[in-house]
């Protein structure tokens, strides 16, 4: 099946950056932004997005730095899952901060559960506690040796090979859950990760340990995954490859590419001709009707405005309509 882009691209004010996201239904999503520990509900049909979750106040077990000194840290939400339903996995970069000091607000991975109310603000809640030893469980596991993940973990994010989360995925069988990375990238290849117990881990009062099958290498021209997404129309995985490291403004980095991949391991992912030169695409999102919404994370690109500075969006001091993210429509067609 072909796959087209829509030549309109959308925006999304009110947001900086949409890191991740899942479909609601056919004319919402909830998302999550880099740069806040907020969720939000987007509507295509009304105005900004309104926030319907905040993690330092709903998670009662998020490690919040606004109880200690320091401020603001934020959890840095890089992927999305959607099991069954209504229940939603979120998952932080699990690196270091900006500076290369550890940061406990990026190491959670968490569930909420969309409800039934018909006000926006009560769309989501909390699902089992938050998980905070993924990194550890990682680093302890032999599978995972010869990526050096405890080495890693000790980057700072942009830095080659730095450990860096940006994708969760609800793999075909609808239980296990695939962590993608954005780096490290071993011998020019990115790393998937299946988790097979992700219920286990978040529910309250298990002392169970992350349960990790084996992990799979994808030979994505050297690129890490920054999102992917099961299609079942297309009974394939969509993937996005994207740069350690955005070099957004420079001509001559890496383009982001759109793999298609059927889940064997003992088959690479084939890069598609759909173009992503003119985004920095982040997220994927499935819709009901087949359609797939991919977000750029327009943070560091010219073509935002310059207004737009993220402590000033934290401190709340510019208006809705002064920030944005873009996204614009992938189609399958017969």
């Amino acid at each position: 099946m072909p796959l087209t882009l829509s030549v309109i691209v959308l925006t999304h004010f009110g947001l900086l950056d949409g890191s991740a996201a899942v479909a609601i239904d056919d004319k919402s999503f909830v998302v999550a932004t880099d740069e806040l520990n907020t969720l939000f509900v987007s509507r295509f049909a009304s105005g900004g997005p309104q926030p319907v979750f905040d993690l330092d106040r709903d998670l009662h077990d998020f490690p919040s730095a606004k109880k200690k000194k320091g401020g603001f840290k934020e959890a840095d939400l890089e992927g999305a899952a959607k099991v069954g339903d209504n229940l939603i996995y979120w998952i932080g970069s699990h690196s270091r901060d900006g500076d290369g000091d550890d940061c406990p607000q990026r190491q959670v991975f968490f569930a909420t559960k969309l409800s039934e109310e018909s006000d926006c603000r009560k769309a989501l809640v909390k699902e089992g506690k938050v998980y905070t030893n993924l990194l550890a469980d990682m680093i302890g596991d032999p599978k995972l040796k010869k990526f050096k993940l405890e080495e890693a973990a000790t980057k700072k994010p942009k830095n080659p090979n730095a450990l860096n989360i940006e994708s969760l995925c609800t793999a075909a069988d609808g239980k296990t859950l695939l962590i993608g990375f954005r780096s490290p990238i071993t011998n020019g290849k990115a790393l998937l990760l299946p988790l097979t117990n992700s219920a286990a881990i978040t529910s309250e009062g298990s002392h169970e340990k992350a349960v990790f099958d084996d992990p799979v290498e994808l030979d994505l021209h050297g690129l890490g995954v920054r999102d992917m997404v099961w299609h079942p129309k297309l009974n394939a995985y969509l993937i996005i490859g994207g740069h350690y490291d955005e070099h957004l403004n420079d001509p001559d980095a890496a383009k982001p590419k759109l793999f298609q991949w059927s889940g064997d391991k003992d088959k690479k992912p084939k890069e598609t001709a759909v173009k992503l030169d003119e985004l920095n695409p982040e997220a994927l999102v499935l819709f009901p009707d087949d359609r797939v919404l991919i977000l750029s994370d327009d943070g560091g690109l010219e073509v935002t405005p310059k207004i737009k500075q993220k402590d000033e969006l934290k401190n709340k001091t510019k208006r809705q309509d002064e920030v944005f993210f873009r996204s614009v429509w992938l189609d399958v067609t017969q």
